[in-house]
């Protein structure tokens, strides 16, 4: 009966924490599908085919190519969240505002050409909310946070015809946090016994590739790809609970620490788009980005000593467009504008909460650049919005949800050439 009890117990702690951790900050939805440096977010992510400043080591390492000499670029985007939860019949649930800042750095040299080499340290997704109150909705956090950071050593070749090749060793660290999670301990009888997880991190190092190509054939033309491989890992950290140490959440261990092991996947990304230049001053983007997260089927979860729990997921694959323009108003002033659109949600009904949700948004952007000699400055203005409405799903999500976010980001960046 014991065993029973937290068999089911460790079940729906596991379930509502995979809902959080392993959803929505991956795949397309709120995860910003433009996320490095301002003259990429700032012509609306369509930059695979021009690639032409050091932070290309994300967006295409085949880009590097194109930089003669030492080019170094340090970097902050920032995140400035607005989501609103609405379950059925209740009233609106609003995060609080948070301003969430990520730094860029990237170095790439042609000393050694044809081979061009660089490094980059990006955080390409940062996610999540903090909610003042209790949800209406018994199932939903109060606060949740997913952090990804990449260290990307890059190597490209340009042959004498003109294409160019490239590909990074992406290092990996992930993060995962959850607090203020209330889980009912009695699935059977909702609402009679529950408690809170109190705390939740979990973290790892996983590794993974990028490969790139540009060729740019004409003065008017180019084109651009990018792969960026399927990346696998076990996160591993610890739960805190209950302070009871007769809590049934304190499973067999006596303890309301418990270790906790979640596994999770980064989707497979490609992305390829042109970049066309009908004169010196205009400079226009566009791309296409898929994602393959029906490599998404399950996620594994272990907590303490008690056997592994598989979690049905199957996610479905997403497409997203890309446009963006870049114009040289004066002889050191650009301003840059972009859009995006995904045409679809990849992520189950069952598997959104309040804190972090999957829409199928779209996307703008705008910004502008001073050129001082060797020194480029650039800021960028981007907006990811969009509504979606969530049927019920019982017992996780009892009632029909509305979740409505207006992403912000501004993105800063300094560029210097030696």
């Amino acid at each position: 009966m014991q065993y029973n009890t937290c068999k089911r117990t460790v079940l729906t702690l596991v379930s509502l924490c995979t809902i959080f951790c392993l959803s929505p900050a991956f795949a397309t939805g709120l995860s910003k599908s433009v996320n490095v440096g301002p003259k990429a977010i700032g012509m609306g992510g369509a930059f695979v085919g021009i690639a032409d400043d050091a932070t290309a080591i994300y967006h295409n390492p085949a880009g590097i190519t194109q930089l003669e000499g030492h080019h170094f670029f340090i970097g902050a985007d920032s995140l400035i969240t607005n989501l609103d939860y609405t379950p059925d019949g209740s009233s609106t649930e609003s995060a609080e505002k948070e301003f969430l800042p990520v730094p860029s750095f990237s170095y790439v040299t042609s000393v050694a050409k044809p081979l061009y080499m660089g490094v980059g340290v990006f955080f390409p997704h940062g996610n999540g909310g903090k909610f003042p109150s209790p949800s209406a909705i018994l199932t939903n956090p109060n606060e949740g946070r997913i952090y990804s950071m990449e260290i990307i050593p890059t190597l490209a070749y340009k042959s004498d015809f003109g294409l160019s090749i490239g590909a990074g060793f992406r290092i990996v660290r992930i993060q995962n946090e959850l607090k203020g999670q209330i889980i009912d301990l009695d699935p059977d009888n909702p609402g009679t016994t529950v408690d809170t997880i109190e705390d939740l991190d979990v973290s790892g190092w996983a590794l993974g590739a990028s490969f790139g190509l540009f060729y740019k054939p004409v003065k008017y033309f180019s084109f651009g790809a990018n792969l960026r491989s399927i990346v696998e890992k076990d996160l591993d950290g610890n739960v805190t609970t209950g302070d009871d140490p007769a809590d049934p959440i304190n499973f067999s261990t006596g303890s309301p620490n418990n270790s906790v092991s979640l596994s999770q996947t980064l989707p497979m990304t490609l992305n390829a788009g042109f970049g066309i230049y009908p004169t010196d001053k205009l400079t226009i983007g566009l791309a296409y980005q898929f994602e393959k997260n029906d490599s998404i089927k399950e996620y594994t979860a272990t907590v303490g000593a008690l056997p592994p729990i598989v979690l049905a997921q199957n996610w479905s694959n997403t497409h997203t467009i890309h446009i963006g323009a870049d114009y040289k108003a004066t002889e050191d002033l650009s301003v840059r504008a972009g859009y995006a659109k995904d045409f679809n949600e990849a992520i189950p009904d069952q598997a959104i909460n309040r804190v972090v949700g999957d829409i199928a948004a779209h996307e703008v952007s705008a910004g502008a650049a001073y050129q001082i000699k060797n020194l480029n400055i650039g800021l960028t203005w981007n907006a990811r919005f969009g509504e979606r409405d969530v049927p019920a799903a019982p017992p996780v999500i009892p009632v029909v949800t509305n979740y409505k976010a207006f992403i912000h980001s501004i993105s800063l960046g300094i560029g210097y050439k030696i």
